[in-house]
């Protein structure tokens, strides 16, 4: 233990070294050693990357104003049932901001797309939409719906929604990001469908490049007593800054996540939540990006009907890992977490990303969600088995 203890006092990651050093804390706390932290030496043994099963599909195509271009978001849980946010999203209609959908399910394994009223699409008003670009909460591209859990917070804010808005007026679409400093838009919900802006917005705004597209995630962290926003942006890679607050009002300056000495990769969706039974670790089910990694030939484009131009790359779905105040990732584990598997639908540009949001499913294990087939007809929702506990 003494020598990773040193190696991160020759760091950066303070609050790593003092979580190691405490006896007690380590004593009184479930570890999951999903990093070295707590490692000397191995001899004859290893850490081995867990796989999860499939549990079934969760959601697929089935509404008019749906479209190959869904993509999955986050899974809360709240008021006892969860809530499976995503975009839907057509595509050579004219309008690429899409709409942001709902899904409900009492136990995460049976979902509905509820009728909400809200708002109306291809002619209909019975739909699951609760944002888009013509009403009052426009959340539809870069949004994200997260669950605070801080203490006090009044019901009403209870579940929050947050969009990036550019100070140059330039509209941030599917196609284009606009050049310039960002900055973030608050909703507040009571029950994850109808959403109000908020009077008193957060300060948060960056000057980082292609800050906020998508891939962002906010949560009270109970460990740090504190607000923590991780955002993408691009230094080069698609990668991550991280910022606090303690109020919710005033936000510290972005530090960018760092890998340790790892190679660089580039990481479209971080998805970082402190694990609901060990929250001093903060688990990342990111989306990896391998930017022209072409998998499949022109048969196999042809075959599955692929008709947009999202097959010259591929991508998985990685366990990164953090500790909570920490501003690195560790990658203990390079190999893919959500792997594509068989079938060329899986090989895709944008395919295989999980969403934000890891659950217990039972007493023995834990699920998660995965998006699949992503600009097919067959695009959908997976949700995935985990041994509880058991990522590694």
């Amino acid at each position: 233990m003494a020598e990773e203890v040193n190696a991160a006092r020759n760091g950066s990651n303070s609050t790593l070294v003092a979580d190691v050093t405490q006896t007690n804390t380590i004593a009184n706390r479930r570890q999951l050693f999903v990093d070295r932290v707590l490692i000397e030496q191995m001899d004859g043994v290893s850490l081995k990357l867990h796989e999860p099963v499939s549990g079934g599909v969760a959601i697929k195509l089935d509404q008019p104003w749906e479209g190959v271009a869904n993509f999955g978001a986050v899974v809360v849980h709240h008021g006892g049932r969860y809530l499976m946010y995503y975009r839907a999203m057509k595509m050579n209609t004219g309008d690429d901001s899409g709409a942001y959908c709902v899904a409900v399910s009492d136990d995460g394994v049976t979902w509905t797309k509820p009728a909400l009223g809200l708002v109306e699409r291809a002619g209909r008003r019975d739909t699951n939409i609760i944002a888009d670009d013509t009403g009052t909460a426009r959340f539809t591209w870069s949004g994200m719906v997260w669950l605070d859990t801080r203490p006090g917070v009044p019901e009403n804010e209870r579940i929050k929604a947050f969009t990036s808005e550019p100070l140059s007026g330039v509209k941030h679409s599917a196609y284009a990001d606009p050049a310039g400093n960002k900055r973030l838009v608050m909703y507040g919900s009571a029950d994850g469908f109808k959403f109000r802006k908020l009077e008193k917005q957060p300060d948060i705004l960056s000057k980082l490049n292609n800050s906020f597209d998508g891939g962002n995630t906010m949560f009270w962290s109970e460990e740090e007593q504190q607000y923590v926003l991780y955002y993408r942006f691009m230094d080069g890679y698609r990668t991550m800054a991280r910022i606090t607050s303690k109020d919710f009002l005033h936000w510290s300056d972005p530090v960018p996540m760092t890998y340790g000495k790892t190679p660089r990769e580039q990481f479209y969706n971080n998805n970082t939540l402190p694990y609901f039974r060990a929250p001093h670790y903060y688990i990342a089910l990111a989306a990896r990006f391998m930017e022209g990694r072409r998998v499949l030939t022109d048969k196999q484009v042809k075959e599955i009907g692929m008709t947009v131009n999202y097959f010259n790359d591929c991508s998985d779905g990685v366990l990164l890992t953090s500790r909570a105040g920490s501003t690195q990732y560790d990658r203990t584990f390079m190999e893919g977490f959500v792997r594509p598997g068989p079938g060329a639908q899986k090989w895709g540009s944008r395919a295989n990303y999980p969403l934000t949001g890891i659950f217990p499913c039972g007493k023995e294990q834990i699920m998660f969600w995965v998006a699949r087939h992503y600009m097919q007809e067959t695009w959908h929702i997976e949700r995935m088995l985990l041994r509880v506990d058991g990522f590694v």
